[in-house]
């Protein structure tokens, strides 16, 4: 799967609290309501922490100074700005990729996580699946999106392939695999293929593939992947078996015990070392 531009997604910076009615609070104390009732000006002062009892103490003082209306307004705006630095406080503690349920650990309402998505805040990767926008861009979204939605999975066969540039084929749903016996996964979004493999061989040759920064997901490793794709030669095509073997056996990583150890293990030895003594002889 080839690298992709972040389609974004984020809760995490602070939300700019809604001042609006600050202006009608004016700038100076020692000006009263006119006879309409309202504030031409009053004393605004800054508080680097909003809780309760500066709340509480900053009405007073404009109750005395300016009159209950100044002080009503006053308060309504100071409720506001508490409401805001709390969202803000709750959204900061979301990693750069979480799901619904984490946002509801956090304290994050369903409602207001769906208003941060239509707002542009967040993008919905996959259902339930949320990436912050202030987050740094994602390699493989696709995978780390499934990498949300079904953590045992582990990407296969051509997806891997991709991944580890074994291949320029790009297959149409993201393949992955899981353990016979468990339930298949189902996305609507990435689209995926389900491979159901024997639990028995199933962890082996497992590795991760970082698809954002600091983030992984399960992939096969280039040499199982190979394998498998010579397992697989009669479903997905020989050509691709043969490519990646190619591939695999010119990097300077490759190795062919390794490759015999998976083959052995897969019963697909017989097959593999002939494919490998053809590459090699050509």
């Amino acid at each position: 799967m080839r690298p992709a531009n972040d389609v974004g997604v984020g809760i995490g910076q602070a939300e700019e609290p809604d001042l609006t009615g600050v202006d009608e609070l004016g700038h100076h104390a020692d000006h009263v309501p006119d006879r309409h009732g309202r504030a031409r000006d009053v004393l605004v002062e800054q508080v680097d922490r909003v809780d309760a009892e500066v709340a509480q103490a900053v009405v007073d003082h404009l109750t005395d100074v300016a009159g209950p209306r100044v002080a009503l307004e006053a308060e309504q705006l100071l409720t506001r700005i508490a409401k805001a630095a709390k969202t803000s406080k709750e959204r900061v503690r979301l990693p750069p990729t979480f799901t619904t349920g984490q946002a509801r650990a956090a304290g994050v309402h369903p409602r207001d996580l769906y208003a941060a998505r239509d707002g542009g805040e967040l993008v919905e990767l996959s259902r339930g699946v949320f990436r912050r926008t202030d987050a740094p861009a994602a390699t493989y979204p696709d995978l780390l999106a499934i990498s949300q939605r079904a953590p045992r999975a582990v990407v296969c066969l051509l997806s891997a392939a991709a991944v580890h540039d074994l291949t320029d084929e790009i297959p149409m749903a993201v393949q992955i695999a899981v353990p016979r016996r468990t339930w298949p996964p189902k996305l609507d979004h990435p689209p995926v293929e389900v491979f159901l493999w024997d639990p028995t061989t199933f962890e082996l040759g497992l590795d991760t593939v970082e698809v954002a920064p600091g983030e992984r997901a399960r992939i096969y490793s280039p040499g199982r992947t190979v394998v498998d794709l010579v397992r697989m030669r009669h479903k997905l095509g020989e050509s691709v078996a043969h490519v990646a073997m190619r591939r695999y056996l010119s990097r300077r990583d490759a190795r062919i015990a390794d490759l015999m150890a998976y083959a052995k293990a897969l019963d697909v030895l017989g097959p593999v070392r002939a494919v490998v003594d053809v590459l090699s002889a050509s």
